[in-house]
């Protein structure tokens, strides 16, 4: 089984962890868990045994608490914790010896189900808020700045054999919300600086320097030209004229 996330709405996947009974025979050249680094490919035998048969767990963490990470703010930890999209892919399901259950000639298939799906999720702020509302027109029970999601018999179907099968969240598996930003920051997800705000480049926040977007003219619009030929951040001697 593979657990995969997408941060552009499903249009690109990438593996978060392998799961297998056999992780060298199944998935070859993917070192096995724990892993050292925050990020680090693995495969996890821990879940994939042939017992129990029914209501098995499987825990998937993507800030493994028994790895440190310094500043859970940097640039590649972040990309982990972003995501617009799960997938869940059976590649491979145990047989237990016996005859699969129906099928066309020639392409047996195995039942397979997952009964629920736990996923808790918050807001992407770059560090820029720390508050989140619903989004406008989200249905009053949706919370915003945190999600715990809950899904029963969120999916269900067959696996051939040699057929990887591909299970998403539903629509209203989603965690709703937009930032409430600080720092003179705007923007779905804070990324970006308000408008009077530019006089240098926005940049996410980090523990102890939240790098707010910094304007010196505050109520002033600079009026900046090609012709000046002055790239960000400006001179304090910029003319700015009154809005």
């Amino acid at each position: 089984m593979l657990l995969e996330h997408s941060a552009d709405h499903g249009h690109s996947w990438h593996v978060y962890r392998y799961f297998a009974h056999n992780c060298s025979g199944l998935f070859p050249g993917i070192p096995p868990a724990p892993g050292h680094r925050v990020g680090d490919l693995v495969c996890d035998q821990r879940y994939s045994d042939i017992e129990p048969a029914t209501e098995g767990e499987v825990i998937f963490q993507v800030l493994d608490p028994t790895i440190l990470a310094e500043n859970t703010n940097n640039t590649e930890i972040q990309e982990l914790l972003r995501v617009t999209n799960l997938r869940v892919n059976f590649s491979k399901l145990h047989t237990l010896g016996g005859r699969p259950l129906g099928g066309l000639k020639g392409h047996p298939f195995y039942y397979y189900a997952l009964y629920e799906l736990v996923v808790g999720g918050s807001c992407l702020c770059h560090g820029h808020a720390s508050e989140c509302r619903p989004a406008p027109g989200s249905p009053p029970s949706v919370e915003g700045m945190v999600s715990i999601l809950r899904g029963t018999s969120v999916a269900g179907g067959r696996v051939s054999q040699g057929t990887r099968v591909d299970s998403s969240c539903p629509p209203p598996c989603q965690v709703h919300g937009h930032c409430v930003c600080r720092h003179h920051t705007t923007g779905t997800h804070c990324e970006h600086c308000q408008g009077l705000y530019q006089d240098r480049p926005w940049q996410a926040a980090e523990p102890g320097h939240p790098h707010p977007c910094q304007g010196r003219c505050h109520a002033l619009l600079c009026l900046a030209t090609p012709a000046m030929g002055q790239p960000a951040p400006y001179p304090a001697s910029l003319p700015c004229s009154r809005m």
